[in-house]
This record gives structure tokens, C-alpha cells and sequence, in this order.
């Protein structure tokens, strides 16, 4: 059920979801590390992806100092464990980099 949920999921949704996980940037995870955790924060909130997009949204507001910066770890980490065959640089570059796809 959860890899069906997740086989379903954007670049955006999964970012969130990493977001959401215990993961840190400094721990410099693997793509395999990456699309483990981001399943493991799926079955975490029971395969409801609203309530991790909640945990998001009270980090953002808890640490908005730290929020950007995280948030633009977690869409490049994604797009590296996931679409790294389907994206070359420059596209990468402008989503990860761009204010409209941080919030997206």
C-alpha cells in the first residue's frame, strides 16, 4: 500500500516527506538512504501524506530561519534518488533554486 502511495507521489510530496523525516543534511545520505526514509516517514503517518505535509508546515513556522535551506536540501535530494536520469543540470538548478519551486 505505501509503495503504491508513494510510486504515486510528485517531487514536491516527497521532498515534504523527507523534510519530515528524522534525516538530517550533514548525515549525507545515500539515494537508496533518501528513498528509505522518505517511505519510512510515509508508513510513519499511516500513509496519509496530510499529515506529514503537517509536520512541514509546523517546522516551517517553528524554525522558518532554517526552513528554506532544508526544504531546498530535501527537493535536490529527491530529485538525486529519484529523477537524477530524467533531469540535467540546468533544469535541476532552476527547480531547486527558483522561490516558486522552495514552496511548491
Amino acid at each position: 500500500m505505501v509503495t503504491a502511495a508513494l510510486a504515486q507521489l510528485e517531487l514536491s510530496a516527497r521532498a515534504q516527506l523527507l523534510f519530515a523525516s528524522p534525516v538530517q543534511p550533514s548525515e549525507l545520505p545515500s539515494p537508496a538512504a533518501i528513498r528509505t526514509a522518505i517511505e519510512v516517514q510515509l508508513r510513519t503517518c499511516h500513509g496519509d501524506v496530510g499529515t506529514c505535509l503537517a509536520l512541514v508546515a509546523q517546522e516551517a513556522g517553528d524554525r522558518p530561519d532554517v526552513y528554506a535551506s532544508r526544504m531546498r536540501w530535501a527537493r535536490l535530494s529527491v530529485t538525486l534518488a529519484y529523477f537524477d536520469h530524467v533531469v540535467d543540470d540546468a533544469e535541476l538548478q532552476s527547480r531547486i533554486l527558483s522561490p516558486v519551486g522552495v514552496a511548491g
